[in-house]
């Protein structure tokens, strides 16, 4: 690893603070710092994530662990140079975490295109480092539905007060899963309310502005339709850690109580600590923390003056508070005292001591340990000073021998006590002072002095029973006379002692005194144990016996420190050397500490015993029958009292028709919870809750409590098949079903189309009720449904719990109505024809049928014909029809349950077409040298196509003996009777070329052409017609000839000219055309003069035009 050394100056500013008294003081001796920063060089990294589409990836930006303290990611680049830093927009796709990740919601396959760089940035030197490598996303197709799967969350997040939070929440599941945020709140979950400060983005939990109160345990639920998961995540929000002790100070009298509350602010506190005077404080029965933030000292002594302090931590921070504790009472204090004095009689002597204390101090004065009486020689004075220094001062004046001694002064007030003592010399022969007798306790020390006087003293000598001490380990003499016992046993230091003084000239003086030994009482602890445990309502004993003490003995009992009398069922009976306390019937009452005090001559002795007073549980809260409306929650109280505290259970019974009573433990989960008082919380409650729970109290006494109630949950109505669909044909009888469960009584209503149903107003509909402990059914009749009874139909159950709705999409389904608005168009041979379903029946057309026929006949049989159209086609097509019919056509509707009426009719005629027929038994018979009779019979009528509207034009076939060609201008002058008659003579002379060119098959090219033209007349037919107009037209010849034929016809037809067919005389014309109407070559038309002196004078020139116009087109050229 290659590291580069940088020197950066960075401030640093040191704040000194000054605790008073003794607590600890911090010094600080930077005045400026250089601070060196080693740049190690570091690449960033990010890998792949692999993400089911349309689920959330997280690309994370990887640091070695060497520059992770100081080193965060600042933002992502993508490929196409777009920043993403971190933001609080909702529903952005992209998501930056304060932590440095990058999450990308709702990933599809165009995102696996891009490619993600991240930038870090150094705390210290603000370097900017981008990552090498660059991430990108693997979208992956889901194949299967899987349950979620947590992919990325955070146990604990950090954010300061104030600062912007995210709790990432990030799962992959098929289909994507949906996230929740919960709150625990003192073990109760309670969704989060989102608002413009508190929003759910894509599973992470955003926080703006955050507040101390939003620190806690959250919970996300990933649900999709697979199930869901559950993590824990624990927002920790922190602020600078200030700490202050109230008071501050405080001066307090010995005896008097002290608080001391330690306030903080900022969070977390994890830890406080108490000192005092830089020590760890000791608690006691007298010094203890009523919490851990504050402090009480009952019975304030002298000793517990001083400096308290308070230290507060956390993971990140720490903090301290001082306060001062001063005694306003100080005991007696020695300034100054006075020392040895060795004097001569007649002197005058001053001792002086100096004290202080509060309140001021008595000084005293002894001798030998005897008060001094204070005479003519012996003065003693108090004076006080400015500071409040007491002075005491023992004038002793004319000193004399006796006057020699220990003498003591002695400052005393309501506080303590102080002393100082030291010998005055008084030069003169030894003495002992009268010394009074001693009384020892066995076991303790002994100290006695020996009170002599005089000056000088060459020594002092202790004597037992006239035997020199000391005789064994536990005796000591001093120099200064004083004799001293360890251990005083009363055998072998019971009797006479005496202490003998002599000087240098042999002068001697002797003291005697008598030390008497005592027995302190002991207290058998055999009987007397530090605990006693009993159960409630038995009987029991506490006995105090003294195996050793002097007589007389004195007992008298203490209970928790106050004294203990008896009463009720407890008395207390006392012997010589014995106390019993006797409990008849022990209560929880009872229960105590129990001090046994047995005093006599030489001391006191106590011992102390706790009765442990097992008290078998007892109901505070009974548990009770419950109920609760399904999905929300309720609370179970159950409590219960005793010695110790008992424990509570909660069971649910496995199998309600059990009669086994198996139950199983009911355990704190997301949904169900149990606070240490004993109440069950049961959260979003289910229908499987409900049942029997048992809460059951133990505490090892007797067989505990246990009590059996029944949860009831109250399900709101709710319908077993909210959305149903039924189908029935008209005229039918039905029955329409609802079927609610839950708990009563549930009233059921119906409504169509959300308009309430009216059974009176709707005779037909009847509705019935049938309700049992289980379910409600409810029942809507509908007689002879009609179509219109078509709607959506719900049924609304209501009670006191809730409401719930079904639906049910009714279809009444007959047969379709006829077709509507029937049209069609025609041709010379189909008709097209179209209508409109105006309605189905409710029931999808499967087809139609279309009828038709040529003639008027209203029952449609026989001669109908019909096409059927397969699905729901409105347009048909009629084809092969016969030219210039009418036909009369209907349209029948088809559904799955039958046909529709016919629709109404319509009459449509197709158009003409040319004659699909030749005229029949064509004859001709010479009529002369220029002439020739043609007869035939016309076409069947089927074969007509139309009504003949006149004659037409086609190249006329003549049989000659010449060799003019068969194809030559000719005119032919045709009589026409009616205007009925023309449309067959027009149909007719047509056939008759092609007749003639049918039979005959021989050649004619080589036939000359007749003259100009021919000429046909005395055309006739067998009745007597009205006479109509001559029509001149001509049509073009079918071969490669440049000649069109004209041809005219006769005005009248004789009457007398009948016979059973058609015939005609065909002349020869004179060199030049009569009649000249048009002529046609290679597509050109050519109109020429008519002449004169032709017969049909009166030709309608207009009607000729029109015929021929309407025939050329309608016929094929003869050949």
């Amino acid at each position: 690893m290659t590291r580069k050394r940088k020197i950066r100056e960075l401030s640093f500013t040191c704040v000194q603070k000054r605790i008073e008294k003794r607590s600890r003081n911090t010094r600080c001796n930077l005045q400026s710092l250089s601070l060196t920063v080693i740049k190690q060089q570091f690449d960033p990294q990010v890998y792949d994530d692999f993400v089911v589409r349309g689920n959330t990836a997280v690309l994370r930006c990887h640091l070695p662990t060497f520059v992770r303290e100081y080193v965060s990611v600042d933002s992502w680049i993508r490929d196409d140079k777009q920043v993403l830093k971190r933001n609080d927009m909702k529903g952005s796709s992209y998501t930056v975490l304060n932590s440095g990740e990058l999450l990308i919601h709702g990933v599809l396959e165009k995102d696996s295109q891009r490619t993600f760089h991240c930038q870090t940035r150094h705390r210290l030197t603000g370097e900017m480092v981008m990552s090498v490598s660059a991430g990108k996303i693997v979208v992956t197709e889901p194949h299967a539905s899987t349950l979620p799967r947590v992919t990325f969350s955070q146990p604990q997040v950090r954010a300061e007060e104030g600062s912007f939070a995210q709790l990432p929440c990030v799962a992959q599941g098929n289909p994507p899963p949906t996230y929740r945020w919960m709150k625990d709140t003192n073990g109760i979950l309670k969704s989060i309310e989102e608002n413009g400060r508190i929003w759910v983005n894509q599973g992470t939990l955003n926080i703006k502005k955050v507040q101390s109160s939003d620190g806690g345990k959250y919970q996300c639920i990933v649900r999709n339709s697979i199930g869901e998961r559950r993590i824990e995540s624990v927002l920790v929000v922190t602020a600078p850690l200030i700490v202050n002790i109230r008071p501050p100070r405080q001066v307090l009298n010995i005896g008097q109580e002290a608080t001391f509350n330690c306030n903080v602010t900022g969070y977390p506190v994890h830890t406080i600590n108490w000192k005092k005077d830089q020590r760890q404080l000791a608690s006691s029965s007298r010094v203890r923390l009523l919490s851990r933030d504050v402090l009480h000292i009952t019975s304030v002594r002298r000793d517990d003056r001083g400096m308290y302090q308070c230290f507060v931590y956390n993971d990140l921070d720490a903090a301290q508070g001082t306060a001062e504790l001063k005694i306003s009472d100080v005991p007696p204090t020695l300034i100054s005292a006075f020392p040895e004095h060795t004097a001569h009689t007649g002197d005058s002597i001053s001792l002086k001591c100096v004290t202080t204390g509060n309140p001021i101090p008595r000084i005293t004065w002894h001798l030998d340990d005897i008060p001094i009486d204070q005479g003519p020689r012996m003065t003693a004075v108090d004076r006080i000073g400015d500071l409040g220094h007491v002075t005491g001062i023992l004038n002793i004046t004319e000193v004399r021998v006796e006057d020699s001694g220990e003498y003591r002064c002695q400052g005393e007030n309501d506080v303590g006590t102080t002393f100082h003592a030291a010998r005055l010399n008084v030069y003169g022969p030894p003495f002992v002072r009268a010394m009074r007798n001693v009384t020892a306790v066995s076991g303790e020390d002994l100290t006695i002095r020996c009170p002599y006087g005089g000056y000088p003293i060459k020594g002092i000598r202790w004597f037992k029973n006239d035997v020199l001490l000391p005789l064994n380990h536990r005796q000591k003499v001093n120099h200064g006379g004083t004799l001293t016992i360890q251990g005083v046993q009363r055998a072998a230091d019971k009797g006479e002692y005496s202490c003998s003084v002599k000087n240098s000239e042999g002068q001697m003086a002797t003291g005697v005194t008598y030390v008497s030994v005592v027995v302190p009482p002991v207290i058998d602890a055999h009987y007397f144990r530090e605990s006693i445990t009993i159960d409630e309502d038995t009987r029991t004993k506490l006995m105090c016996v003294v195996t050793r003490g002097d007589p007389p003995m004195r007992f008298h009992w203490l209970k928790n420190g106050q004294t203990f009398l008896a009463h009720g069922d407890t008395t207390v009976q006392t012997f010589e050397d014995t106390s019993i306390v006797t409990f008849k019937k022990v209560a929880s009452s009872d229960r105590g500490q129990y001090t046994c005090v047995a005093t006599n001559i030489a001391a006191s002795n106590n011992r102390t015993m706790q009765l442990i007073v097992n008290v078998a549980p007892q109901w505070t809260v009974e548990p009770k029958n419950a109920s609760v409306i399904l999905g929300q929650r309720v609370w179970i109280d159950c409590a219960a009292v005793g010695f110790p505290a008992p424990s509570i259970l909660w069971k649910k019974l496995l199998h309600t028709e059990s009669s086994s009573g198996d139950f199983t433990y009911v355990h704190s989960n997301p949904r169900a919870h149990r606070f240490n008082n004993g109440t069950l919380v049961l959260s979003d409650v289910e229908e499987s809750d409900a049942g029997s729970y048992l809460c059951q109290a133990t505490n090892g006494i007797a067989a505990g409590l246990s009590k059996i109630i029944t949860l009831q949950v109250l399900v709101p109505p709710k319908f077993k098949e909210p959305f149903q669909t039924k189908t029935v044909t008209e005229e039918s009888n039905t029955t329409l079903r609802c079927i609610a469960t839950g708990h009563g009584p549930i009233v059921i209503t119906w409504q169509k189309d959300k308009s309430l149903i009216d059974i009176n107003r709707r005779g037909r509909f009847s509705i019935r009720d049938i309700a049992d402990s289980r379910q409600t059914i409810s029942e809507l009749q509908i007689l002879k449904t009609h179509r219109s009874d078509t709607g959506t139909y719900s049924c609304s159950a209501v009670s006191d719990i809730g409401t719930d709705e079904a639906t049910i999409q009714y279809i009444v389904q007959g047969r379709p109505d006829p077709p509507t608005d029937i049209s069609g168009k025609f041709t010379v041979d189909q008709i097209s024809c179209q209508g409109k379903f105006k309605h189905d029946g409710n029931s999808h057309v499967t087809g139609s049928v279309v009828q038709y026929q040529s003639i008027s006949d209203s029952s449609w049989n026989g001669q109908t014909s019909q096409l059927i159209v397969s699905g729901s086609d409105n347009m048909a097509t009629l084809r092969a029809l016969s030219p210039v019919t009418l036909y009369f056509i209907r349209i029948v509707a088809e559904n799955s349950l039958g046909h529709s009426a016919p629709s109404e009719v319509i009459n449509v005629t197709t158009t003409e077409e040319a004659p699909s027929g030749a005229p029949r038994d064509v004859q001709v018979h010479s009529t002369g040298a220029q002439s020739m009779k043609v007869s035939w019979k016309p076409p069947p009528d089927d074969a007509t196509n139309g009504v003949i509207k006149g004659p037409t034009s086609s190249p006329a076939y003549g049989k000659r003996e010449t060799d003019l060609p068969f194809y030559k201008n000719i005119a032919l002058v045709i009589p026409v009777v009616v205007s009925s008659l023309v449309l067959v003579l027009v149909i007719f002379i047509v056939a008759v070329c092609l007749r003639k060119h049918s039979q005959d098959r021989r050649e004619y090219e080589m036939r000359k052409p007749c003259g100009d033209s021919l000429m046909m007349s005395d055309l006739g037919k067998q009745v007597t017609e009205k006479p109509s107009k001559v029509s001149h037209y001509s049509c073009p010849s079918g071969n490669k000839g440049d000649y069109a034929e004209p041809y005219t016809c006769i005005e009248s037809i004789p009457p007398k000219q009948r016979s059973d067919g058609l015939f005609a005389t065909i002349k020869r014309c004179p060199t030049r055309p009569i009649y000249m109407s048009a002529s046609y070559k290679q597509g050109a038309e050519t109109t020429q003069q008519m002449s004169p002196h032709d017969s049909a004078a009166n030709l309608d020139s207009n009607n000729s035009d029109r015929w021929r116009n309407e025939a050329g087109s309608g016929h094929k050229p003869l050949r």
